[in-house]
């Protein structure tokens, strides 16, 4: 199955593996056993929809952090609801796209992530690709060509890690030469509708 998720929260997972490690070496019983416990118990819970509860939903908290964190449903429970008319988005693209995200190009690697495309058919799921033109154009990226040592290191840590570190820049907020905000670039997304 393909991994439906940014490169973020793998490297969440790791650091939280090698908390656990940390405390399981240090004896720090009281922390992990409740945790291990907790990770047993709710093992199965992001198949089934999670534990959805209107009180906890209507926290003012969540309008500030809900862009913040990312949350993560299983996408063939969201597609097996009886009910129907549920929507869920995968955004290809990933680590190795973004060591080669320069204006005037585009690389997508698809043949090795077909795990959605059966997904989709086992529930009888509409595709919808999207394509968005002009993403590419809002930062510059450092030069890194293949066999660079910049693009060494790059490989290496993506292959450490699981994602990539593009040296990226834009404009910045009070002048147009360097920072971190994107350029003013046009962006046009054309989808077409499969069934």
């Amino acid at each position: 199955m393909d991994r439906f998720h940014l490169a973020f929260p793998s490297l969440t997972a790791q650091v939280c593996i090698g908390i656990v490690v940390m405390w399981i070496i240090y004896n720090y019983w009281f922390l992990y056993i409740p945790y291990l416990t907790w990770l047993y118990i709710d093992w199965r819970t992001p198949e089934q929809g999670g534990r959805r509860s209107n009180w906890v939903r209507n926290w003012t908290v969540w309008r500030y952090f809900k862009d913040y964190f990312p949350i993560h449903k299983s996408i063939s429970h969201v597609l097996s609801e009886d009910r129907g008319g549920n929507i869920s988005v995968i955004v290809l693209g990933g680590a190795k796209e973004t060591l080669e995200a320069h204006p005037g190009t585009y690389n997508l690697y698809i043949r090795q992530r077909k795990g959605f495309v059966k997904i989709a058919l086992t529930h009888g799921a509409s595709l919808v690709p999207v394509f968005s033109f002009g993403e590419n154009e809002l930062f510059e990226q450092v030069s890194n060509p293949e066999g660079s040592w910049l693009r060494t290191a790059q490989d290496r840590l993506q292959k450490l890690t699981g994602f990539a570190l593009p040296l990226f820049y834009g404009r910045g907020i009070f002048q147009y030469n360097f920072g971190i905000m994107p350029y003013r670039k046009p962006i046009h997304a054309i989808g077409m509708y499969i069934k």
